[in-house]
């Protein structure tokens, strides 16, 4: 079956694979999905996140890097997320075949999106990908493993293959919530969330919430 996309009418996203030192650009991506039924999550209830991020992988047998996990909280925003255990021995050259990078919960009613856990898969075609930016796109996947949306993303790759040693020894999270000014008196939230991993590639996710 085919994959479906959700309409995010509020969000922009923009996802970015760049090397470290290519941190500082962040340009963003728009992304418009259309619209379709998928099964709701309820609200996470308690507020150990990192906790309940671990045990939904534990029950769907993800293997998380459960030191890494990040939280983010907001008004009407609640985030949790953590990379994939293992993607720091993936070459970018695995992308054409679909890449698990990381495992996420978000509640943001902003989104139009089910408040829950997703896989966050990454892939570019196999004649994009080399050293420096192309395109691509990453999927949320669900609980039942049904991908309910897949977005834009920028890739930018410093190196096609891992490198030997890693420069360190897991993949490093970073998440936050920020007031962007646009247009002068124009502001919006956003989630900014970061996977800065040892293979080579850093994965920078900018969601925009909507106006303040």
């Amino acid at each position: 079956m085919n994959p479906q996309v959700i309409r995010l009418p509020s969000l922009v996203v923009a996802l970015f694979l760049v090397s470290s030192s290519a941190w500082a650009g962040e340009s963003r991506l728009a992304t418009y999905l259309r619209p379709v039924t998928v099964k709701p999550f309820p609200a996470m209830a308690c507020t150990d996140l990192a906790a309940e991020l671990a045990s939904a992988a534990d029950e769907r047998g993800i293997s998380i890097n459960k030191e890494q996990i990040v939280t983010t909280t907001a008004e009407n925003v609640t985030f949790a997320g953590t990379s994939i255990a293992g993607f720091e021995e993936v070459p970018a050259t695995e992308f054409p075949n679909g890449v698990d990078v990381g495992f996420v919960y978000v509640d943001a009613p902003e989104l139009d999106l089910p408040a829950g856990f997703y896989a966050l898969n990454a892939h570019a075609n196999e004649e994009d990908i080399r050293e420096g930016s192309y395109e691509g796109t990453v999927g949320l996947v669900d609980q039942d493993g049904q991908e309910v949306a897949r977005v834009a993303a920028t890739f930018q790759t410093f190196s096609v293959t891992v490198p030997k040693p890693l420069p360190f020894e897991r993949t490093q999270v970073e998440a936050r919530t920020e007031i962007e000014d646009v247009q002068g008196m124009l502001m919006r939230r956003r989630i900014v969330i970061v996977f800065r991993c040892p293979n080579g590639t850093t994965i920078i996710i900018v969601i925009s919430l909507g106006r303040r």
